[in-house]
C-alpha cells in the first residue's frame, strides 16, 4: 500500500474520530461539529508536511540533492542558503533516530533556518530507512536486505557519503557538523573508524549526545532493557525482517500514531512521550502530533536494538549478533568497542539536565574518552531530550540556537578553490 493511500486512510480515520468525539468542543462547535473538524484537519496537514514544502512556505530557497552511498543507498538531502550567500561556511545538520531533516525546519527560528539567517550554507541530512528520503539501487522497502543496518552503517556509509558530497560541491575542504541524539553515535562511529574524516570536520557540535548511556532514566527504555536478550534473539533469527520493519514498525506508526496523538489519544501520547524522552512542562501539549510524526520517518529495528546494546555494555561497541555469530564476525564473543581516542575533531557536548538519555553524568562519561571535548550543561532545570528541536517555547529555541552559534562562529574552514559551489 503506497504512501498516498495510507495518508488518505489516516485522513478518514481522523474525520471519524473527531466528528464522533465532540463533547469537549465549544458551544459553536457542538452546534456544528465540522468547525472543530476543519481545525483538526488543518493541524494534520501542518503535521505531515514535506520538508522542502515547509522550507519554501517559511520563505527560504531550497535545493534537493541526491547522495549515493558506497553500498547502494540513495539519500535525498536538502540545502538552504538564505539570500544565496555564495561564501557561506558549509554546515551539516543530522537528525536523530527515525527522524528526517524536518525536525530542523519546523519554525522560522528552528535551528536550520536560524543558521541560514546567520549566513551559513546549511545542508540537511537524511539517512537510510527514511520512507520518504531514501531508496536503494537494488533493494526495495519489501526486501530484508534493505533493513539490514544499525547506526554503524549510518556512520560508515551515510554520513561519510554526505560529508564528501557537500565538500565536493562547496568552496571548502572542511565543514561544521551539528548532530542530534542518535546521529551523534553514528558520527562518532565514522570518526573513530575512519580518522581521516576528523580533518574534514572542523568542529562537531552534538545536541543530546547518546554515545555512552549507562545511566539512562527513560522508563520506556528501561522496560525494553528487561527483555533485551529476548528481543535480540528474536530479531536476529527473524526470517522476513522486511515485513516487520516496513509494514508494521514504520508504515503503521507513520500514519496511525500522529493521527491518534492529534485526536482521541492526545493525553496518552503526552504521557508516553514523557516516559520515553523526559517530561518538560508545555513541550508536548500542542506539539505532540508533530513529535509523533517526526519520530516516524523510518528506521530499522536493528538500529533500536543497537541503542539498547549501548545501555547493556555501557559503551559504544559493534552490533552484537549473539556469541556464536560474534565469534565468526569479530573473533570474540563480545563485539569490539570503538576506539574513541581516534576522534580528534574539536567536539562540543551539549546536554540537558532533565534528559533521560543524554544527562550530565553520561556526558561526563563521554568526555573522559575524548579529552578534546567541551562539555556544556544547559542551565534550564527542565530541559529535556525533545526541547532541542521540538520545544513550543520561542525563548527555548532561541536559547539553544545561541549556544550553537557561540561554538561555531569563530571556526575557520580551509578553502577549496577547485570547487565552485554554485547555487543551482
Amino acid at each position: 500500500m503506497n504512501f498516498l493511500r495510507l495518508s488518505f486512510l489516516s485522513f478518514i480515520f481522523i474525520v471519524g474520530i473527531q466528528t464522533s468525539c465532540s463533547q469537549d468542543n465549544t458551544s459553536s462547535e457542538r452546534q456544528n461539529p465540522f468547525n472543530g473538524l476543519a481545525k483538526t484537519i488543518n493541524q494534520y496537514k501542518n503535521t505531515i508536511g514535506n520538508t522542502v514544502q515547509n522550507i519554501k512556505k517559511l520563505g527560504y530557497p531550497v535545493e534537493d540533492h541526491q547522495v549515493q552511498t558506497q553500498d547502494g543507498f540513495i539519500l535525498t538531502i536538502h540545502r538552504v542558503r538564505h539570500n544565496k550567500v555564495a561564501s557561506g561556511k558549509p554546515l551539516l545538520l543530522l537528525p536523530g533516530l527515525s527522524c528526517s531533516a524536518m525536525i530542523f525546519i519546523r519554525w522560522t527560528n528552528s535551528i536550520g533556518l536560524f543558521l541560514a539567517d546567520q549566513g551559513y550554507d546549511v545542508w540537511f541530512g537524511n539517512s537510510r530507512g527514511d520512507i520518504r528520503y531514501s531508496k536503494h539501487i537494488r533493494y526495495t522497502f519489501h526486501d530484508s536486505e534493505f533493513w539490514d543496518f544499525s547506526w554503524e552503517e549510518l556512520g560508515y556509509y551515510d554520513n561519510s557519503a554526505t560529508i564528501d558530497y557537500i565538500l565536493n560541491n562547496t568552496n571548502y575542504n572542511q565543514m561544521i557538523l551539528v548532530t542530534y541524539s542518535v546521529a551523534t553515535i553514528s558520527s562518532f562511529a565514522l570518526l573513530s573508524v575512519n580518522p581521516e574524516y576528523n580533518d574534514k570536520v572542523a568542529t562537531h557540535v552534538t545536541l543530546a549526545p547518546m554515545t555512552i548511556v549507562p545511566y539512562q532514566t527513560s522508563v520506556v527504555m528501561s522496560l525494553f532493557m528487561i527483555h533485551y536478550d529476548i528481543l535480540q534473539s528474536w530479531y536476529n533469527g527473524l526470517f522476513d525482517k522486511a515485513k516487520f520493519n516496513h509494514r508494521i514498525m514504520n508504515m503503521v506508526t507513520m500514519h496511525f500514531w500522529p493521527a491518534m496523538c492529534l485526536t482521541f489519544g492526545h493525553s496518552f501520547c503526552k504521557f508516553a512521550m514523557a516516559l520515553f524522552l523526559g517530561y518538560s512542562p508545555g513541550s508536548y501539549d500542542e506539539n505532540i502530533a508533530v513529535i509523533a510524526y517526526d519520530l516516524s520517518s523510518g528506521v530499522s529495528f536493528k538500529t533500536f536494538l543497537h541503542i539498547l546494546q549501548q545501555i547493556e555494555y555501557k559503551e559504544m561497541r559493534r552490533y552484537s549478533y549473539g556469541e556464536d555469530e560474534n565469534i565468526k564476525r569479530y573473533g570474540t564473543k563480545i563485539p569490539p568497542a570503538f576506539n574513541m581516542s581516534q576522534v580528534t575533531s574539536p567536539t562540543v557536548l551539549i546536554s540537558g539536565i532533565n534528559d533521560p538519555g543524554s544527562n550530565p553524568i553520561n556526558s561526563e562519561m563521554i568526555s573522559r574518552k575524548m579529552p578534546q571535548a567541551k562539555r556544556i550543561i544547559l542551565d534550564k532545570t527542565m530541559f529535556t531530550h525533545c526541547d532541542f528541536v521540538w520545544s513550543t517555547d520561542t525563548e527555548i529555541r532561541d536559547y539553544i540556537n545561541q549556544k550553537i552559534l557561540e561554538n561555531i562562529n569563530t571556526v575557520t574552514l580551509n578553502p577549496n578553490n577547485n570547487n565552485s559551489g554554485n547555487f543551482t
